[in-house]
């Protein structure tokens, strides 16, 4: 049996909300924090940028209900062993690009951020829990590289909900995934107004991995839901239309992004994001071959490389040209996050084709 093909437009959409998120991120760091003048007529410079995150969630979310789907006919009775190996595998596929970005962010924040030695030591000592990704759980630490906290959540969330799905995933798909989704966001909403301020701590975890957990359960229903539409025989003038609503949809995502209304809907656009991953990941759309490419897989590649390695590049811009012209260090960043990105996607596939480091320490097998 043939292996699947990528969906070459969610690869492309993964490019697309990373380039928001690092829009976000440069407008926050020459802007500051967004104050609490909303103003509903003026666009500003990608301020509501971070829910691209959320997007993220959702696509994990999806992939994990495929692969329990995969194996729904499977045996659970090493379900412990085989939930831990799923996560190792996940884990060293990550590690490296994390360890990579984690690495070059600790020792140029050091460098800049501190003017006596040992002052960026205990920088450096204080960012060991980051490393491996330890900070959700409540550990102390510099969190030198906040965004690592995607891919905490990520791990921990998989960690739980794999195994309830791979046990039961009738009553996972069914009651479970839109149950939890709902109450967890719907308790978010009530508290907190917002999905964002990833440092909140509630009392036993911060509020990301809540944030996380409703999102990823709301992906998993999203793929119960594709399956549904692919499952039903469209019209034309239906396609057509649903392809129009996608289109809009995404540039709608695009206007809210620009605007400032400090989570106030937040929510809203989750819900709207979820739609639009329904309809990017069903069979529906007429256009979607044209993403099947490689040029769309390589992006979608660059994706991670570009989230991760953003931090440390727009540090360096804002510490060379400090008085620049706003759209010069914009430029400048996005340039040099991109330049930084190849690198280190360039280093790493190196690293994992010729593994030279396991082959320094592990004698290779005859």
């Amino acid at each position: 049996m043939a292996k699947k093909q990528r969906n070459g437009k969610i690869e492309f959409l993964r490019f697309y909300f990373a380039v928001l998120i690092l829009l976000f991120h440069i407008g926050k760091r020459f802007f500051g924090t967004p104050g609490a003048d909303a103003d509903p007529f003026r666009l500003y410079f990608f301020d509501e940028g971070l829910i691209g995150v959320e997007f993220f969630f959702l696509v994990s979310g999806y992939f994990l209900a495929a692969h329990i789907y995969k194996m729904r006919d499977q045996s659970t009775k090493y379900l412990g062993q085989e939930t831990a190996n799923m996560i190792k595998a996940k884990f060293f596929h990550i590690f490296p690009y994390h360890f990579y970005a984690m690495a070059i962010t600790v020792v140029i924040n050091a460098i800049l951020l501190y003017d006596v030695a040992d002052k960026k030591i205990k920088y450096v000592l204080d960012s060991w829990s980051s490393l491996f990704f330890l900070e959700v759980f409540g550990f102390e630490s510099s969190w030198a590289n906040k965004l690592t906290w995607y891919l905490a959540v990520w791990l921990m969330v998989m960690f739980i909900l794999y195994p309830i799905g791979r046990k039961n995933y009738d009553v996972f798909m069914n009651i479970i995934c839109p149950l939890l989704a709902l109450f967890v966001l719907g308790y978010l909403d009530y508290t907190t107004q917002s999905l964002s301020d990833i440092e909140d701590w509630t009392g036993l975890f911060y509020k990301c991995f809540l944030r996380g957990f409703a999102e990823m359960a709301l992906g998993c229903l999203a793929f119960s839901l594709v399956r549904w539409m692919n499952d039903r025989k469209w019209t034309d003038r239906g396609k057509k239309f649903l392809t129009f609503v996608e289109i809009f949809g995404y540039l709608f995502v695009l206007f809210y992004t620009c605007t400032r209304y400090n989570g106030q809907y937040e929510f809203l656009m989750l819900f709207v994001i979820f739609g639009l991953v329904i309809l990017s990941f069903s069979d529906i759309a007429p256009g979607v071959k044209y993403f099947n490419k490689p040029w769309a897989y390589k992006l979608g590649k660059l994706s991670l490389v570009i989230y991760l390695n953003q931090f440390y590049c727009i540090r360096l811009v804002e510490y060379a040209i400090p008085d620049a012209a706003f759209y010069l260090q914009c430029i400048a960043c996005i340039a040099l996050t991109f330049l930084a990105s190849i690198l280190a996607d360039t280093i790493i596939t190196w690293l994992t084709i010729h593994k030279p480091i396991k082959n320094f320490f592990i004698q290779k097998e005859s």
